[in-house]
């Protein structure tokens, strides 16, 4: 299972996500709003 969260401030994005089988975790700091719209595009 793919457990994601997010945390918004004014100025960046903060994204988490860890997968419970593999037990993979990643973290993204989004600064801009592009970037923000990019990853949750894909």
């Amino acid at each position: 299972m793919l457990i994601i969260g997010c945390d918004y401030h004014p100025g960046f994005q903060q994204i988490a996500d860890v997968d419970t089988e593999t037990g993979e975790v990643s973290e993204r700091r989004l600064e801009h709003r592009a970037a923000a719209e990019h990853f949750t595009a894909n």
